[in-house]
């Protein structure tokens, strides 16, 4: 295993926050800088300028940090090259996945993984596609899976699997009747939507955009910050609103919501797997691109 100090000290040089890398490690504030006082009082430097409100690296601190990132390459090197010798896949990843993802697809799946590799810890962080986009940019994530076309030419992206946004209503609302939904029906209902920066969010945009539809258009009433609040108030019948395919299995086999198929439009969109191209993936992340490329993702649907 790396040199733990090592790995705190490269987070806080990429940052430059030592709450952030706290936080990216999953330890204390107090911890990172303890760590950072250990490893200065050992080369008899300092290693960053303390500011006010930030800190930056001294010349000591830039050497070490690009000499500390070739130590991890290597190491990430012997550990694949030992794991595809002993045929023991083990160690850690971190992956991050956009909300839909993680909350109603990859739980399964990272059970599945479990059963069998049980020596690989795995570290799921679930948000926004936002943030997911840019904790893969920042290699925090090992890789991360999201529904938004990315447009960066240091990312590796490819499909994993198709989703489906569906409109979707309580069963009392007035548009449940309907066998079909026309565009215009929409304007004239309370809209509630996820929050800036949601791949479901732009997505729906996106797509109605093409159909003729402004987003400014819609009455929106209500932006929420996840699928689960977002269904919670469509069931309550405060409005309509249009969630993967995914989020709604549960609810419209127990009927407290209705799918409401729209004329002319079917609004699909892909989950992509991506990873920064100059990070190459460890050996138990490597497995799990495989097992991901190879699931039977149909097997899903049947639960």
């Amino acid at each position: 295993m790396i040199d733990f100090r090592l790995l705190i000290f490269l987070k806080s040089a990429e940052k430059l926050s030592f709450s952030e890398a706290a936080e990216e490690l999953f330890i204390t504030q107090p911890a990172v800088t303890f760590q950072i006082k250990k490893l200065e009082d050992h080369f008899g430097i300092p290693l960053f300028y303390r500011e006010k409100n930030r800190i930056s690296l001294t010349e000591a601190g830039e050497t070490l940090f690009q000499e500390a990132k070739k130590i991890l390459s290597c190491y990430e090197d012997a550990e694949r090259a030992v794991g595809r010798i002993s045929g023991v896949v083990q160690g850690r990843m971190v992956v991050g996945a956009s909300t839909t993802m993680g909350e109603y697809i990859l739980p399964q799946i990272l059970g599945d993984f479990e059963a069998r590799y049980p020596d690989v810890e795995t570290l799921l962080e679930i948000g926004n596609s936002d943030r997911i986009l840019n904790g893969v940019l920042s290699r925090y994530l090992d890789v991360g899976i999201l529904a938004e076309e990315v447009k960066n030419r240091e990312l590796h992206q490819e499909k994993i699997i198709e989703d489906e946004l569906v409109l979707i209503a309580s069963p009392k609302h007035p548009l449940s009747p309907k066998k079909k939904i026309v565009l215009k029906d929409l304007e004239d209902q309370r809209f509630i939507a996820r929050e800036r920066g949601s791949g479901t969010r732009k997505e729906i945009e996106s797509h109605l955009k093409k159909a003729g539809i402004h987003a400014q258009r819609l009455r929106t009433t209500m932006w929420l910050g996840s699928s689960e609040a977002v269904k919670g108030a469509v069931e309550a019948g405060l409005g309509i609103s249009i969630l993967s395919r995914w989020a709604i299995q549960k609810e419209l086999r127990l009927g407290t919501l209705k799918e409401l198929p729209i004329r002319n439009l079917r609004m699909v969109r892909e989950f992509k797997l991506i990873h920064y191209k100059g990070k190459r993936l460890s050996h138990p992340m490597g497995v799990f691109v495989k097992f991901l490329q190879e699931y039977d993702w149909g097997r899903l649907w049947k639960k």
